[in-house]
């Protein structure tokens, strides 16, 4: 018996095992291929995920080491902990015992709404807005611009680190929410919506926060736009408590329009979607656009981006109208009429903000940007006003709203045939407000063009400079008739009195719903002399930008342009540490 079995040593104490010594060895070879096993197939798993790391945004790399060990993250984190938990107790214990029978799922699942939309439309923008804004104020952004990485990696990468922190929120009230939907009273397709437009709201306030930082450089501009943006954010969130009360509480909407048996679910949700994800590609195309160098071609990128999206608003109308036509076959004529002012108004509205930041661009292009002017006289028929400069930027809204008003037109007359003779006052009206829309465009962007052209000869005009601009020329436009009533005492008169006509909006809502007291008859063709008389005057430095010719890249530029794509076909090895030489790869 002794020479078959032997006692075991344990640490602290010895015990005697009934081992045979025989299988003592073979546990320890067992053991030491278990080992062995396990560590090349961690080695594996450590160099895949090596690997992939190469492959991530190196500004997401970096976000994700300061923020996710900030003391920002970790307060935020705890407190949404110890909010879930403080609502889960206070909620039930406010229910009481008809939670046994009683649906109180929608009341519960409302706070938790709250509680994940706080940080994620307030904290999450803010911070990011402030990381941009950090690197200007420690002179870290240079040491940035210089590597190799883009305007648009750097914007994404900072917009990647704010997503991972959004997700990290996510993964805190998601079980939550899954505890409230066994309460009843709610249903998951509401709870999924809910989440899903707070996410992409959430992403929407963050590239536009990004995008802010972007353009307030300056220390003075800094301080007052992120004042403007706490404001903003926190009107926001509570339009989302609104929402909240409307949607998760009362369950209206959802019970209406929001289920996928109803015949606007789609249309709403797809409308929506494309709304917010092409708002948000614009967002971070301008603060890309402003992160590059002054050179570069800022604007092509952006007003294709802006036709696409007037594009999707104008499909996704038509959509939505042949929609409500199949439900509502009594009321299609005068409906889709109807539907066309409204497609009007809003083009308007858009291409006259979109004009407001293209008309003040410089006129003066660099040889980078002419190297890529179009070559063909098609090429410079409809491709120019993609281009930077003020006078292709006034083309570009104007003629983008042109092309819509007269597509409605045409609309408007297709669908007045074969119906009663009321309509055709309708369409009369609709060719009245798409006159008086361009004509206003024409004028208001005109006016805004040749100041701004005046100012850029002898100062440096902002983005900031050119809204004020403009901004300033409308009120005066829309409040100067007032101002002449208050100095001469006649304000019953002024609502009759021609001095309106510089005021669209008056003018634009008498022509779509008439008043017989105020009439304004043949309004559209004098504010439509005034529009094509500053368009003249706009006239010579519109000429001046087309007249641009396409200039050849001299030899070094393409010789440089060769050398590197030798180079990324081939590469030749690079020191991977300050420590280690090419030569001795």
């Amino acid at each position: 018996m002794s020479g078959e079995f032997e006692a075991t040593p344990l640490p602290g104490l010895i015990v005697a095992e009934f081992v045979p010594a025989a299988i003592i060895p073979e546990a320890a070879n067992g053991a030491n291929n278990v080992a062995g096993a396990t560590r090349v197939w961690m080695t594996r798993v450590d160099g895949v995920l090596e690997t992939t790391g190469e492959w991530f945004n190196p500004i997401l790399v970096k976000e994700c080491r300061q923020a996710l060990k900030s003391r920002q993250f970790s307060i935020t984190f705890f407190l949404m902990l110890v909010a879930c938990w403080l609502w889960s107790i206070f909620s039930i214990l406010g229910i009481g015992p008809e939670l046994a029978y009683g649906a109180a799922g929608n009341t519960v699942v409302m706070g938790y709404f709250l509680i994940l939309a706080f940080p994620l439309t307030i904290i999450v923008p803010f911070m990011a807005f402030r990381s941009i804004s950090s690197e200007s104020d420690d002179k870290t952004f240079e040491l940035v611009a210089i590597t190799n990485l883009s305007p648009r990696q750097i914007v994404g990468g900072k917009l990647s680190g704010a997503v991972l922190q959004m997700l990290l929120f996510f993964s805190v009230v998601i079980p939550c929410l899954a505890f409230s939907y066994l309460l009843r009273g709610v249903e998951m397709l509401t709870i999924g919506l809910s989440l899903y437009y707070l996410f992409l709201y959430s992403i929407l306030c963050t590239v536009a926060a990004i995008m802010l930082a972007t353009v307030a450089r300056d220390r003075f501009w800094q301080i007052l736009v992120s004042l403007g943006l706490i404001i903003g954010l926190f009107v926001n969130f509570m339009g989302i408590i609104s929402y909240a009360r409307i949607f998760l509480f009362t369950g209206e909407l959802s019970l209406t329009s929001f289920f996928p048996s109803q015949p606007l679910f789609w249309p709403i949700n797809v409308g929506l979607f494309l709304s917010a994800v092409s708002t948000s590609v614009l967002f971070y195309l301008a603060a890309a656009s402003q992160l590059t160098f002054a050179s570069d071609n800022r604007s092509t990128a952006l007003r294709v981006c802006t036709v696409i999206q007037h594009a999707l608003f104008v499909g996704w109308m038509a959509i939505a109208a042949a929609t409500f036509m199949n439900e509502r076959p009594g009321m299609q004529n005068y409906f889709l009429l109807e539907l066309l002012m409204i497609v009007l108004t809003i083009s308007a509205a858009y291409w006259y903000l979109m004009g407001v930041f293209a008309t003040g661009e410089n006129d003066l292009l660099s040889p980078r940007v002419k190297r890529g002017l179009p070559l063909t006289f098609a090429g410079r028929m409809f491709l120019n006003w993609l281009y930077p400069g003020p006078g292709r930027g006034y083309l570009y809204a104007v003629g983008s709203f042109a092309a819509t008003a007269i597509l409605g037109c045409v609309v408007a007359s297709f669908l007045s045939q074969n119906v009663l003779s009321p309509l055709q006052l309708t369409l009369y009206t609709i060719v009245r407000v798409a006159i008086l829309l361009l004509s206003y465009l024409l004028f208001y962007l005109g006016l805004g063009t040749l100041l701004l052209r005046f100012l850029q000869r002898r100062y440096q005009v902002t983005i900031f400079m050119r809204v004020l601009l403009h901004s300033l020329i409308l009120l005066v436009g829309i409040g100067y008739p007032f101002v002449f009533s208050a100095m001469f005492n006649s304000y019953n008169e002024t609502w009759r009195s021609p001095l309106m006509i510089t005021n669209p909006i008056w003018v634009v809502g008498n022509a779509a719903f008439p008043r017989g007291y105020y009439s304004t008859d043949g309004w559209e063709w004098i504010m439509l002399g005034f529009g094509v008389a500053v368009f003249l005057l706009n006239l010579r430095g519109i000429a001046a930008e087309l007249r641009q010719e396409k200039l050849a890249a001299p030899a070094r530029v393409h010789l440089e342009e060769e050398q590197l794509a030798i180079a990324q076909l081939s590469p030749t090895p690079q020191p991977q540490n300050p420590w280690d030489y090419p030569d001795e790869v």
